[in-house]
Formats: structure tokens, C-alpha cells, sequence
């Protein structure tokens, strides 16, 4: 059998002191330092601001303080923003040109051409209760249905 051994204090691990937290106050790379055409390059294909950081190699945290409303590059974001913005109505522009309604309703009343009033909704003063169902059709703008023809076939008493 073998021969147990008991350990001491000396081979025994001391356990590691508690971590206390670092507050930074200041910037730890400065705002000229961050290389804003690649990261902007980056946002323009769709990256996140993190994601941009993280491939022009700058700590996120950084970038997230520089596009902060008030930071040194709040305008640059906002201007990008726009950008992107920009390329979302174009891509909703080509699709309406495509034939696509949705899209083409959404442009209309997005940007309708001079002279065009947008429809508003009115709210309706009509007792929709009391209305007849020729009245309710007609208010729908739809055409009243017709009456099923009834059949007489079978319905002869014995």
C-alpha cells in the first residue's frame, strides 16, 4: 500500500488577493489616435461600432466614448448614420422603380410629389350600429354581393 503523505502550509497554494476594481477617468487612447476612415469604412458595410473598433484594432469602450453625444466624434457617427440612412432610401427608392407596391406606397407617402396631399384618416362620425348592409358595402367601397340563388329541388313536402 502506498504511503500516504499529509501537506504542509508550505506546499499548500495561497489564495490569490481579491481584485478591486480600476475606475479610468481619462481616456486611454485619444480620440486623434483612432483611426476614424477605417473605422467609418467599416460602419459603412455594416458593422457595428464595436465591431468596427475590434477590426481597426482600437478598444471598443474607446470608439463607444468618442460617439457619444458630446464626444469627439459624435459628429462623424451622426454624419455616417445619415449615410446609411441615405442607403436605405435608395434601396427602398430602386425597389418601388421595380414595381414593388409596398415599396411604392411607402416612397409616396415618405416623399409625395409637389402639389400631392397625403390622405389623412378622418375619424368617422357615422353610426356604423344603424347602417344598412347595402350602406355598410357601399362605405366599404366594395360591391354589394348577391344573393345565393335558393333552390326549390328537394324541399317538396311528402
Amino acid at each position: 500500500m502506498p504511503k500516504q503523505t499529509k501537506k504542509t502550509a508550505s506546499t499548500e497554494a495561497t489564495p490569490p488577493e481579491p481584485l478591486t476594481p480600476v475606475v479610468v477617468d481619462t481616456p486611454i487612447v485619444s480620440p486623434d489616435d483612432i483611426p476614424w476612415p477605417l473605422i467609418t469604412q467599416a460602419l459603412l458595410k455594416g458593422a457595428s461600432p464595436q465591431g468596427a473598433a475590434m477590426l481597426a484594432g482600437v478598444d471598443p469602450l474607446e470608439v463607444q466614448r468618442a460617439i457619444a453625444p458630446g464626444g469627439a466624434a459624435a459628429d462623424l457617427y451622426q454624419q455616417t448614420l445619415d449615410l446609411l440612412s441615405g442607403n436605405v432610401l435608395a434601396a427602398l427608392y430602386q425597389n418601388a422603380m421595380k414595381g414593388q407596391p409596398a415599396a411604392q406606397q411607402f416612397w409616396l407617402k415618405l416623399r409625395p410629389p409637389v402639389g400631392w396631399t397625403v390622405p389623412t384618416t378622418e375619424s368617422s362620425t357615422l353610426d356604423w350600429e344603424t347602417l344598412s348592409d347595402a350602406e355598410l358595402w357601399n362605405q366599404c367601397g366594395l360591391p354589394q354581393p348577391r344573393p345565393a340563388a335558393s333552390s326549390q329541388a328537394g324541399t317538396d313536402a311528402a
